[in-house]
């Protein structure tokens, strides 16, 4: 606690030196606040990379050698606001902005405060919309390219709002993560997917079903337990409950997640690592990690038969899974010409618009019995 309020104590020295037409003022633990007067933004600009190369040096605290990384929001008086409240406002959004891109310094953008309330909309109207049926699971089949009666499918949320209509999973996925909501989210798509598998098999219908996990639900201890205990309730096998999980959110927390995923995967369900490709993980992380199975991001898929770099990422990842031991589905196959080349490069799984967008539960029980009767009577 000593050297965390001398460093916080040497920063304020250390930019309150540096501003010389300003002053600085702190307003949190580890924020700060400087009144910079300034005849352009160009100007402004100058003051903040002069910030940060001077951090780019260590603090010495007491013998210690301590890295500080700064991030900045800006907001400007006029042009941004014309009210202390409004320019304060303004600059943390454009703080939280910075820091959710990774951005060292980030400018105030108009429209941030409609984006910040709807973001606070959505956060009060999660646990409500729950409760109302709002939220619903939709599926979409995942189709075996060798054996096309072995069926899979994945769950994916869907959030239909009485007032604000379809909100699209990139934009309240992201909320509810941010708000620590995100358990509450993927208990509900367990317990719902389980028991829409219990329909199925009540239906003599054997198949898979995915769902997806976020990194934050892995460090939830209880996480295997509470899935047994579904499975179990349910009387659906363990094998027929796939587990995704986000590459780059799998290899951020991987050292954390490691125990959960080995839990998990004693249990018997699949564990697969989703959107493949865009998250930089290494061999040395892949090949500890207890999955079965890799899905290839639909962003290498959608050109596959048009791009000879997509086809070869695409093919390389393949023969990389598998000799891994591991089982390759690739997403957003849309045509039979994608579908041919997966084949011939041997991937395993196709899940796509060629076979079926998501779907309500009820009309993809319908899309099951129908796919399967058609394929008995080919």
């Amino acid at each position: 606690q000593e050297i965390g309020d001398a460093v916080l104590r040497d920063v304020g020295q250390k930019i309150n030196r540096l501003l010389t037409h300003g002053e600085l003022l702190r307003l949190g633990s580890d924020e700060f606040l400087a009144i910079i007067m300034a005849p352009d933004r160009e100007s402004v600009q100058d003051i903040i990379e002069f910030i940060h190369t001077t951090f780019k040096t260590p603090l010495q605290i007491n013998g210690i050698q301590i890295s500080v990384e700064v991030n900045i929001g800006i907001a400007a008086y006029p042009a941004d606001a014309d009210s202390a409240d409004a320019l304060l406002r303004r600059a943390n959004l454009a703080l939280n902005e910075g820091r959710a891109r990774e951005e060292r310094s980030c400018w105030y953008q108009p429209g941030w405060d409609e984006k910040h309330l709807r973001r606070l909309h959505l956060f009060r109207e999660f646990d409500h919309s729950l409760g109302a049926g709002h939220i619903s699971l939709y599926y979409q089949p995942k189709i075996n390219l060798d054996q096309p009666e072995k069926l899979g499918s994945e769950a994916l949320v869907r959030w239909h709002h009485p007032e604000l209509g379809f909100i699209s999973p990139d934009e309240f996925i992201n909320v509810i993560e941010s708000s620590g909501q995100i358990t509450q989210l993927t208990r509900w798509a367990l317990k719902t997917a389980i028991l829409h598998l219990r329909r199925l098999l009540d239906a003599g219908i054997s198949m898979s079903c995915s769902v997806n996990l976020s990194a934050l639900d892995l460090l939830v201890d209880d996480l295997p337990a509470y899935v047994a205990e579904l499975l179990q309730s349910q009387r659906v096998p363990a094998g027929q409950l796939v587990l995704e999980i986000t590459e780059s959110a799998i290899m951020r927390e991987a050292d954390k997640c490691l125990d959960n995923l080995r839990r998990l995967r004693d249990l018997g369900l699949t564990l697969s690592i989703d959107d493949f490709g865009t998250g930089y993980s290494s061999l040395s992380q892949l090949k500890k990690l207890p999955v079965a199975e890799l899905k290839i991001d639909k962003s290498f898929i959608l050109n596959l038969d048009s791009s000879a770099d997509d086809q070869l990422i695409v093919r390389s990842t393949i023969d990389l899974g598998h000799t891994l031991g591991l089982s390759i589905t690739a997403e957003g196959v849309e045509t039979e010409a994608i579908k041919a080349l997966l084949k011939q490069f041997g991937c395993d799984t196709a899940q796509g618009y060629l076979y079926s967008k998501p779907l309500p539960a009820e009309d993809f029980m319908r899309w099951v019995t129908s796919y399967l009767a058609e394929l008995r009577d080919e």
